[in-house]
């Protein structure tokens, strides 16, 4: 069974909501319960990064083919992603960060600035996103996309999914972010999303 269907959505923290809605509604209409959940979660990761550093529209895909569930999130922003490693010592940067809050003008920047950058992977709330993805995902990979950047992620679907043998995709025109073979095959499966945002199902 070959999947594929995307939705457009809001530089906002709406973006994150309505991502996990519309990636919850496929994998139920895709019969995907068992990675339904580590779709989703990886999806709000990537999203959220979007929103806090991209600040651009970013474009959700949700995709199957041969047998392996794949998400992506296209924004605005060319700048690549950088996972950072894991934090260790987060008291020391809350302790760097106390010290910044005599800094008026730190207090009044934009938490991405330079200054609150504290630790090794910088800022006390940043980090953390790509790890999830990279814990959760089978893989993952980023590349650059006309004006900005893809970041996408694979997992298989469920074992024993009943949808595999039926997979059409091996030679279609049509590929997913990563590179994978895909033709949307239109069915039943296809309702209509009925939550926020702009559906685009089949789109490529």
């Amino acid at each position: 069974m070959c999947r594929d269907t995307e939705l457009l959505l809001p530089a906002t923290p709406l973006a994150v909501r309505q991502a996990r809605h519309f990636v919850r509604d496929a994998c139920l209409r895709w019969e995907l319960g068992g990675v339904g959940d580590d779709v989703t979660l990886a999806v709000s990761e990537l999203v959220t990064n979007a929103v806090l550093h991209a600040r651009t529209l970013s474009r959700l895909r949700v995709c199957v083919s041969q047998g392996v569930v794949e998400a992506a999130v296209i924004d605005g922003a060319a700048r690549q992603p950088l996972m950072r490693p894991e934090r260790q010592d987060l008291v020391g940067d809350l302790d760097t960060l106390a010290d910044l809050a005599d800094d008026v003008g730190a207090l009044d920047a934009d938490p991405r600035a330079p200054a609150l950058a504290v630790g090794a992977s910088g800022a006390v709330t940043a980090g953390r996103g790509l790890l999830i993805v990279d814990a959760v995902a089978d893989d993952w990979g980023t590349r650059h996309h006309l004006d900005g950047k893809l970041v996408w992620f694979t997992l298989h679907a469920p074992p024993g999914w009943r949808w595999v043998s039926t997979c059409l995709c091996a030679t279609a025109a049509t590929t997913s972010p990563s590179g994978r073979r895909i033709t949307h095959q239109p069915g039943p499966w296809d309702v209509p999303h009925e939550g926020p945002g702009d559906t685009l199902e089949g789109a490529s």
